[in-house]
């Protein structure tokens, strides 16, 4: 069995090198904020064509945080990227960004939309106030 020092340093590297590739596409597939606006209000409509909980939820929550292309891949190494938009009411008062890496058993690509609703308004001041 190899020294646990060793096993670290054979996976840090593909791990680091997902993280550089995953913040040097990031900004060459960055959607202009009115392209992303735009994005953002189709996939809450689908959410609310979805049923009346996703309605019920959103009519209650504070904020809702939504990715509209939320992209997994990973053969190995994998990663996961999306651009998002929080409006609030009728104003969008921010915009965020995920993207990760992971090591591991994995292969295949999925992409899908993501919302998170803040229910309360600690929890969308705390995340608001929040630096990354």
């Amino acid at each position: 069995m190899r020294p646990l020092r060793e096993q670290l340093t054979r996976f840090a590297s593909p791990a680091l090198v997902a993280l550089a590739l995953a913040g040097a596409v990031s900004p060459a597939i960055a959607a202009s904020k009115e392209e992303l606006r735009a994005k953002v209000r189709e996939s809450v409509q689908e959410l609310y064509r979805t049923g009346s909980a996703a309605n019920e939820r959103a009519a209650k929550a504070y904020g809702v945080l939504v990715f509209p292309s939320f992209i997994e891949a990973g053969i190995g190494i994998g990663g996961e990227y999306g651009e998002g938009a929080l409006p609030v009411g009728e104003q969008t008062v921010a915009y965020d960004g995920i993207a990760s890496a992971s090591i591991g058993l994995q292969l295949g690509v999925q992409e899908k939309s993501l919302a998170i609703m803040f229910m309360t308004a600690d929890s969308l001041a705390k995340f608001r106030e929040s630096k990354g």
